[in-house]
């Protein structure tokens, strides 16, 4: 984003001094010099709140009640017309409203900017501040409504910080589990086309701004969300190589980056050990499904040797009683042969109902086995 040395090198800007004048001259500056250009207006009111903050913090001075004043009362008009006298006043509400986000307060900014929605309610920059904020409550409800009035702004206005907020607001539902439950139709409630949604706004707002670091944060987020592990972990790292050193919430800002990268990491990390999991689960299954099949064969092994056996012991038998009760040979040679040829044929039959792993084989033998005992039948009748 292109850096304005004019303003963050004028003595005014560096340190604010606490009188208001001086604001009320600071906010004016900045005012004209931004006006229509929400991207550089937000960035320089969001580091001059930085400033604020940071003296407050480290100070008793009271900018707050500064900015309060010249909200409500401007301490100078001259030369300026009512329109931009107005402007102004935004411009200080919306400072304000950024001073109390910085210091963590954003219940207190909420209720600044309701306090003035009569007068600056259907301003779209007043609209994108509140959605901001309520983004940052945490509560579905909230963040829902959020969402629906910066599509709606979006509708109107297609400005990248339209965009980015758009897709910012998303990564907080998804990030939290969730989608969008809220009224607006047209918004999409399923993830995947709320994620889809999200990625081409987070695109756009880089578009007019590559280097710009919170649109390359929120750009990341969204990709870890799609699975796209490594292109999030670019977009967030340049980020953090493209924050202005010279911020006063700079060290911060860097904590916050870094979080969101080690939830990218963690993610990546957790992906993989699934997948490694979901391996050894189908490595264990096969084998499972190995062992039971050699478990089966193993069983119809041994019930085909019982089988065999049996049939040795009952051709023995058979072949000793017809001996022993037919006199005459050719009689004795016959009837031995049918029941030879009956018992394959039932071996035959009994080793094609088992299951084997390879049943063509197994049927195949069985069939050569079946017409050994056929023949064996017909020889018997026709040979004797």
């Amino acid at each position: 984003m292109e850096v304005h040395s004019e303003l963050e090198d004028s003595p005014q800007f560096r340190q604010p001094v606490d009188r208001e004048d001086a604001i009320w001259e600071l906010l004016r500056k900045i005012n004209r010099k931004f006006d229509g250009d929400q991207v550089h207006y937000n960035y320089y009111l969001t580091r001059l709140a930085e400033k604020l903050a940071s003296r407050i913090l480290s100070s008793e001075e009271y900018y707050e009640e500064i900015l309060k004043s010249v909200l409500t009362d401007p301490p100078s008009t001259e030369g300026l017309d009512r329109d931009e006298v107005v402007k102004i006043q935004f411009t200080a509400l919306f400072c304000l409203a950024k001073l109390h986000q910085q210091l963590g307060e954003t219940k207190e900014a909420i209720e600044v900017i309701k306090e003035h929605k009569e007068q600056f309610g259907d301003w779209d920059l007043f609209r994108y501040l509140h959605a901001e904020l309520r983004s940052e409550s945490g509560q579905e409800r909230r963040v829902n409504r959020a969402l629906e009035d910066v599509w709606q702004i979006r509708e109107e206005d297609s400005s990248p910080e339209f965009e980015y907020l758009v897709s910012k607001i998303i990564a907080v539902i998804l990030e939290n589990g969730g989608t969008y439950t809220g009224s607006n139709r047209e918004i999409p409630s399923q993830r995947e086309e709320l994620l889809d949604l999200a990625e081409k706004a987070s695109r756009s707002a880089l578009g007019d701004h590559p280097e710009y670091s919170p649109y390359l944060h929120v750009r990341g987020r969204i990709l870890a969300q799609d699975g796209n592990t490594e292109a999030a972990k670019n977009c967030i790292r340049e980020g953090i190589e493209n924050l202005n050193r010279t911020r006063e919430s700079h060290k911060g800002l860097v904590r916050d980056y870094q979080l969101a990268l080690s939830k990218v990491e963690f993610t990546e990390q957790k992906q993989t050990f699934e997948k490694k999991s979901q391996e050894v689960v189908s490595q264990l299954d096969s084998l499972q499904d190995d062992l039971e099949t050699e478990t089966r064969e193993f069983q119809t092994r041994i019930l085909q040797f019982l089988g065999f056996f049996a049939g040795l012991i009952t051709v023995a038998i058979s072949t000793t009683q017809v001996i022993l009760s037919v006199r005459g040979f050719e009689e004795a040679a016959r009837l031995t042969l049918i029941l030879n040829g009956g018992i394959l044929i039932a071996f035959a039959g009994f080793s094609c109902v088992l299951p084997w792993r390879d049943r063509k084989r197994m049927v195949k033998r069985s069939t050569i086995v079946m017409l050994a005992g056929l023949i064996l039948i017909l020889g018997s009748i026709f040979a004797l």
